[in-house]
């Protein structure tokens, strides 16, 4: 009788062991699995946290290379429609001035106010001013080389060999205004020529024409510098923002503003 409680005992004792270790058993799977079920879960929010950060940053960074890309192409544009207005209004200025003095002023008095009119009307951070010629050649007003004034340009070459002249007043004589590309000298430089585009319109009164020129790697700088302004203001998301390097390691564009024009190639 002893021996059969005891065998009954241990059997018990056994199924409440095997019990206890299927349990934990099941336990450690499901938890073991829950953990995989986490993980996965963790892991997938962390790719697609990372995806969704990779297109917000494309998407920033291909917004501010078509607002670059748009301003490179309207640059001309801009530059053209800008001196044409300044040149129209220098004629209406000058227009003015001789129909308010005709006949009450000789001509070279007139001619001389206008002249000294336009020769103070700088503009586009100074790089701006007007010039006149007459249908002959003969510089009438350049204000930044008034001892050329007088002089006569008729066969003058640029560094290209293009009769710089000779081209505008032909086509002065054919169109009465209208655009005009050459190379000059730039204010204070004597070594080197750059290309400059130009608007220049005929004043019947004293069969003068009447310009303004903008040098267009001047005019692509500025360009150049409101564009990397506006990068450089751009953020998104908690701490995004956009960089710009020039190829040889110079900073052009950064939110730490103490670092543009620095190179952390050299600087280091």
């Amino acid at each position: 009788m002893r021996a059969y409680k005891s065998l009954s005992d241990t059997i018990k004792l056994s199924m409440i062991i095997v019990t206890i270790l299927s349990i934990s058993l099941v336990g450690s799977l499901w938890v073991i699995q829950k953990y995989r079920d986490v993980s996965a879960q963790l892991l997938k929010q962390k790719d697609d946290y990372i995806a969704d950060k990779r297109t917000e940053i494309k998407t920033e960074v291909d917004r501010a290379v078509a607002y670059i890309n748009h301003k490179e192409t309207i640059t001309e544009q801009q530059l053209r429609d800008s001196i044409k207005i300044r040149v129209n209004e220098a004629n209406a200025l000058a227009n003015s001035i001789y129909n308010t003095y005709h006949g009450l002023k000789s001509d070279s008095e007139i001619q001389n106010m206008i002249k000294e009119t336009l020769r103070t009307l700088i503009f586009n951070n100074n790089r701006g001013y007007f010039y006149i010629y007459d249908m002959s050649g003969n510089n009438v007003l350049l204000p930044f080389s008034p001892d050329l004034e007088g002089k006569n340009f008729w066969k003058h070459k640029d560094s290209k060999g293009e009769y710089v002249i000779q081209k505008t007043v032909k086509m002065i004589r054919e169109k009465g205004e209208g655009f005009q590309r050459w190379h000059w000298y730039k204010p204070g430089e004597t070594e080197r020529m750059s290309e400059k585009i130009g608007f220049s319109k005929y004043f019947a009164p004293y069969d003068w024409w009447i310009g303004s020129g903008e040098y267009i790697e001047d005019f692509q700088a500025e360009v150049q510098k409101e564009a990397l302004e506006w990068i450089t203001k751009i953020r998104f998301g908690q701490d995004g923002y956009i960089f710009v390097y020039h190829f040889d390691g110079t900073t052009q564009a950064h939110f730490l503003k103490e670092i543009i024009g620095k190179n952390p190639l050299k600087d280091t």
